[in-house]
């Protein structure tokens, strides 16, 4: 451990270097106040600063100021040794600074001093060490559990939001919708012949349809829009601020798309198409599953009518 020794005192400074000769202590000596301030302003400052108060020009409270820390920690030992004989031991710890002052002719206890503040610093070393140690622990645990949080929100084929989240996220935008007065939609979406899919291909095949499905209307709806698979080949679309036209417009921007789109395989292009059931909320819907009810009745329509096709429910 580094230790700046500062003292015009040449008697004193005498008995510093007798004591620390065999020491670990790594020395550094100076005899003046531009001396210490060159140290001091160095990249390297030494942790244990022993300085003769009675040095010209020497002030401790701007010396203090200098080294100040703002880690929490005591990262330096400063003993001030004093003239006055016979005066108390004073120690004072702030802004990451132990400052102990004593009287210079008790050398013996000076000595004592030192040691406790290598060793006092060696302990705020490792206690430092292990704050770092648990605050690294809290940022992974924060990490996990956001990453339990996500994963219990996640459909696990898919990546987008579940049932679950569907629906609580739904049950918020009700109540936000009905307490602001605001219009509130919601798609539900169907892959057409999915069953068929999976006999031709494969249920791998079929579980590569859901998830380019997924992917794709992910990019197509808005921010503000939830998108969620409720199960099998069903998803939902929560779409806030949106009146019937809005929903009509988003339902048959989705399905064509979709329409459009394919699955290209080694099997060679998987053509799918989905049928879309709208609904918008009215005054007398409790719930969300209102909502989704009279969406589910608007998607057996357009399955009834043919698929590939999007249909409203009609009060």
């Amino acid at each position: 451990m580094k230790m700046l020794i500062a003292t015009a005192n040449i008697s004193l400074m005498s008995r510093f270097r007798s004591f620390t000769k065999n020491s670990s202590f790594e020395i550094y000596e100076a005899s003046d106040i531009s001396l210490i301030q060159g140290v001091i302003q160095s990249n390297d400052v030494p942790q244990i600063i022993v300085v003769d108060s009675a040095l010209p020009n020497f002030n401790a409270d701007m010396f203090k100021q200098k080294l100040k820390s703002d880690e929490g920690l005591i990262c330096f030992f400063i003993l001030l040794l004093s003239t006055e004989k016979n005066s108390g031991v004073m120690y004072e710890e702030a802004d990451g600074v132990l400052s102990v002052c004593m009287d210079q002719s008790k050398f013996n206890n000076i000595l004592s001093v030192i040691n406790f503040g290598r060793d006092y610093l060696a302990l705020n070393k490792k206690l430092k060490h292990q704050i770092e140690k648990c605050q690294g622990l809290e940022t992974e645990n924060r990490k996990l559990k956001r990453l339990i949080i996500d994963r219990s929100r996640q459909d696990e084929l898919t990546g987008i939001f579940n049932r679950q989240y569907i629906f609580e996220q739904g049950e918020t935008e009700l109540r936000r919708a009905k307490r602001y007065n605001a219009p509130l939609s919601v798609l539900l979406m169907d892959i057409d012949n999915f069953k068929r899919i999976n006999d031709n291909f494969g249920h791998a095949m079929g579980d590569r349809v859901l998830k380019s499905l997924a992917n794709k209307c992910s990019e197509t709806i808005r921010e503000s829009d939830i998108f969620g698979r409720i199960g099998g080949e069903e998803f939902a679309v929560i779409l806030p601020e949106s009146n019937k036209e809005a929903a009509m417009m988003a339902s048959e921007r989705i399905r064509k798309i979709i329409e459009r789109m394919g699955l290209s395989t080694d099997q060679g292009v998987i053509q799918y198409t989905i049928s879309i059931g709208a609904a918008t909320l009215m005054p007398f819907d409790q719930s969300l599953d209102d909502l989704l009810a009279r969406a589910d009745k608007a998607l057996f329509s357009a399955k009834t009518k043919g698929r590939n096709r999007s249909c409203f429910y009609e009060t």
